[in-house]
């Protein structure tokens, strides 16, 4: 298993487009462009106020119409922003704050021109009121801008400790499990073959093999201190030329008292698998 142990990195979460700063200095951009957002919102709303009153509204509903022309301008400014990966947003809200931004502008302007004073150029005065309203959109969208700061991230000493730790463990189970599993291995490849051979096995045969064993068992009836494989005699061990061989000693062997580890050493099987012999060979007799 590959371990491996993971560093972070103070730059790798801020993204490239976002620029970390510290509180202070947030909070003081913050402030300033909060001040200039409202300098500039009341200037735009006397003048379009004015403007709609001139125009013949009524004058306790004129302040609406400033409402509705730079309340839109936030609005679009900070849709613009925050949907900046939507790209059909985007366009919606950039097409309204462009059509805010004319009236806005436009309104502030031809009041200016109406209520210029005698002498005066009614050219600059028009870009002079139309300062405020630019301001207006500028404040917002840097306002919008600020508040999307992402503090600066800080390293942390115990992630290292607390990503390590639950590796430690895995490996030692993988340890464990090798120094197991040639063992496992081989009695599962010893198992699966026993298996596949009685599955191969015809009901004449297995009749022929329960029969045979039950000769050989009666063979075999004699005190047990007096059987040459009680004790393990390997000389006395026949070799073995197929399964049904091994499994007919076994039940021979078994039918005789032996018990069924020594059997299992014998015939070169697991324990399992002789219990599973006996248990089929009860089986077959039952039935």
């Amino acid at each position: 298993m590959k371990w491996t142990k993971r560093h972070k990195n103070k730059n790798a979460s801020v993204p490239e487009d976002v620029t970390a700063v510290s509180g202070s200095m947030w909070f003081a951009g913050v402030t300033i462009t909060v001040g200039i957002g409202a300098a500039a919102f009341i200037l735009s709303f006397l003048a379009l106020r004015d403007l709609c009153i001139q125009a013949g509204q009524p004058r306790e509903i004129a302040f609406l119409f400033p409402v509705i022309v730079d309340g839109t301008i936030l609005q679009a400014t900070m849709g613009v922003v925050s949907r900046r990966h939507d790209h059909r947003a985007r366009r919606f809200f950039w097409k309204i704050l462009i059509g805010a931004a004319t009236v806005s502008i436009a309104g502030n302007a031809i009041h200016a021109v109406l209520t210029t004073t005698p002498g005066f150029n009614s050219v600059l005065a028009a870009v002079i009121a139309t300062l405020p309203p630019i301001s207006l959109l500028a404040s917002t969208h840097a306002l919008t801008v600020l508040g999307r700061r992402t503090a600066a991230p800080t390293e942390n000493p115990a992630e290292t400790h607390i990503e390590s730790a639950p590796a430690t463990q895995p490996r030692r189970e993988t340890a464990h499990e090798n120094a197991t599993a040639p063992k496992t291995h081989v009695t599962t490849i010893t198992e699966n073959r026993a298996a596949a051979e009685t599955a191969s096995e015809t009901p004449v045969a297995r009749s022929t093999r329960i029969a045979t064993a039950d000769a050989l068992a009666r063979q075999l009836e004699v005190p047990l201190p007096h059987l040459p494989g009680t004790h393990l005699d390997t000389n006395a061990i026949p070799t073995f030329h197929s399964h049904e061989e091994r499994r007919e000693w076994a039940l021979a062997r078994r039918q005789a008292g032996v018990e069924v580890p020594v059997i299992a050493q014998e015939v070169d099987r697991s324990v399992a698998t002789v219990y599973r012999w006996l248990s089929e060979a009860d089986t077959s007799v039952t039935i």
